[in-house]
């Protein structure tokens, strides 16, 4: 019995390697994206697409392409943001700047500042790296995030929000460690 219980023991994994949200290859991505999100109060699901695009930690920018022009650029600790006619708005990136629903977070590959703001549990889930990300701040918008990724690529980010409605981000065509267009970053 005590031979069973040694072999069954040495089976278990006695360290635990802590997994990260992946961070792209050099810096660099590019990936279209398919937005859906869900209201309770709201019988149609509204549905977005764009691309987003990252050349190196300082720049950075989120475009919605479809049904209307709607994007976020960063560029050293420049945010810019523009919806449909209005003019666009820069701001300084800081603490309070970041919004609780802006997923630009989970591409930087900065996990120091994502454990900071977030508890990220690692699991597997259908061959994909699965995380559970939870905000600490009381005053988030956002019950919790659900990341699913293969390597160095983020393929799908689920948003449950406090209202109950739920995003969800589904990426395609996912490039990492090349460099990307300029086109893509001109707004």
């Amino acid at each position: 019995m005590i031979k069973y219980l040694f072999v069954f023991l040495c089976l278990i994994p006695i360290v635990t390697i802590a997994k990260e949200i992946p961070r792209p290859d050099n810096d660099q991505l590019y990936t279209d994206f398919i937005m859906t999100k869900k209201n309770p109060l709201i019988k149609k699901e509204i549905v977005s697409s764009g691309y987003i695009s990252m050349d190196g930690q300082k720049r950075f920018i989120y475009k919605q392409l479809n049904p209307s022009i709607f994007f976020i650029y960063i560029n050293n600790n420049i945010l810019t943001y523009k919806s449909g006619t209005a003019p666009a708005v820069s701001l300084t990136v800081d603490d309070k700047t970041e919004d609780s629903s802006n997923i630009a977070i989970f591409f930087s590959g900065d996990n120091e500042k994502i454990k900071k703001k977030y508890e990220v549990v690692y699991s597997s889930r259908d061959g994909f790296d699965f995380f559970t990300i939870n905000p600490k701040s009381s005053l988030s918008t956002i019950l919790y995030y659900e990341i699913y990724s293969q390597g160095d690529k983020v393929t799908k980010i689920i948003i449950y929000h406090k209202n109950k409605s739920i995003q969800t981000y589904t990426f395609q065509n996912t490039r990492t460690g090349v460099k990307p267009d300029e086109n893509f970053f001109k707004y």
